[in-house]
């Protein structure tokens, strides 16, 4: 029997995976019939997560039917309802990336590059969207970004890593050019610019007793940072 979770055992991946969806919701919210749909999606990624990449690392072939499960709300509702195909195209590159890097042994940069997986959940709505959604792209180009240079900016504070603190910022400036789409983002861009910059110029380890500490902290960044993106795409 494979062993299911109710929730990765990650607390930082469920977290990501819900306030993903749950944004995204209220920017673009659903009907009620093709929500269900969505909502099942979401639940059966947060109990196969952990599952799935345990075994796509070890043995690709022996996670196909939980490939297939997790496929099988998208495939029942574009029988039913007219969908965005192309939203699907994005985590399948994450994922695509994230295999590839992993064949290094303990790679960073695998966890960096997938560390965006999980907010993938928002295009999870773009798909199930009876219409196009441009304002969920942006949102999730906007988090991704975030995401992806805070795990490089986390593990560059691990003793054992030998990540640069630079590269967090590089990640970083790549969200800058949504800012042609909406200039109130910048709102929001604020406080993560000035963590990555002084990050840059002032490298500092921490010690493994205060991993969990930066781990509650940056999660509680993500959250306010989210929020903000959806409250600023929300009223413009």
């Amino acid at each position: 029997m494979v062993p299911l979770r109710l929730l990765p055992k990650e607390p930082s991946v469920g977290g990501f995976m819900i306030i993903s969806f749950a944004e995204a919701l209220v920017l673009r919210p659903l009907p009620p019939e093709r929500l269900l749909l969505a909502s099942l999606a979401l639940l059966v990624h947060l109990a196969t997560f952990d599952e799935i990449f345990k075994k796509l690392k070890a043995s690709p072939k022996r996670v196909l039917p939980l490939l297939g499960l997790n496929a099988l709300p998208y495939a029942l509702s574009a029988l039913i309802f007219e969908v965005n195909l192309w939203a699907l195209a994005v985590p399948a590159a994450l994922v695509a990336a994230d295999l590839y890097l992993s064949r290094m042994r303990e790679s960073p940069h695998a966890y960096v590059v997938g560390s965006a997986i999980p907010t993938a959940t928002a295009l999870t709505v773009a798909y199930f969207s009876p219409e196009p959604a441009p304002e969920l792209w942006l949102f999730w180009y906007a988090l991704a970004v975030h995401v992806i240079a805070t795990a490089a900016y986390v593990e560059s504070k691990l003793p054992w890593r030998s990540v640069s603190p630079k590269l967090g910022l590089a990640i970083w400036l790549f969200a800058f050019p949504a800012l042609a789409l909406e200039p109130l983002l910048a709102v929001a861009f604020a406080e993560p610019t000035v963590k990555f910059l002084r990050n840059a110029l002032k490298d500092g380890k921490v010690s493994p007793k205060e991993l969990k500490r930066l781990g509650w902290r940056e999660m509680g960044r993500f959250v306010l940072y989210s929020a903000l993106l959806t409250a600023i795409l929300k009223t413009t």
